[in-house]
């Protein structure tokens, strides 16, 4: 009876351990062509219809955090996905840099205009922070979200500069 409770009992562990494998492989896969659909695509917006987005930068010791801030919803915005990579010209991954991501390889979020719950995935906003070398960069960011039925999922891509010497007043 024992030798078939340990059995069982590794069977479940060695199943757990799979399905977190599956699961990492899937989110790199995404990350990947998230990455790879930025770089493919060809118009990009400074500002959006549907909620505010901005880039700062801030210097940390030697390097510079920049920030892209997604905020101020203008529509209800569920299981948001957000990437965000330094423009260096490339048109393939650079594997060298990870790149900042949310609802990637974490949870996803919701945005609703004037409510906000953090307890429940309802923050005020989401913030990606990357760390660079540079004290300004061209930043490309994709920001995707379905509506409130999950019928449509909707993508926009944005071109952001973050820049150490550009203060907001």
């Amino acid at each position: 009876m024992k030798k078939i409770l340990l059995v069982v009992i590794i069977m479940m562990m060695l199943a757990c351990k799979q399905t977190v494998v599956d699961d990492s492989k899937a989110n790199m896969h995404k990350y990947e062509s998230y990455y790879q659909s930025i770089l493919d695509n060809d118009t990009f917006f400074e500002k959006s219809e549907s909620f505010s987005i901005e880039a700062v930068m801030n210097q940390v010791g030697e390097y510079y955090r920049f920030s892209v801030i997604l905020d101020s919803p203008k529509i209800a915005m569920f299981d948001i996905e957000m990437m965000a990579i330094i423009d260096d010209g490339s048109v393939s991954v650079n594997y060298d840099k990870v790149m900042p991501a949310s609802g990637v390889f974490d949870r996803s979020y919701n945005l609703i205009p004037y409510q906000q719950n953090e307890a429940a995935g309802y923050p005020r906003g989401i913030i990606l922070d990357g760390l660079c070398d540079k004290a300004k960069i061209d930043l490309l960011v994709m920001v995707s979200w379905r509506n409130e039925d999950s019928s449509i999922r909707f993508k926009e891509f944005f071109h952001l500069q973050a820049d150490i010497d550009s203060k907001k007043p």
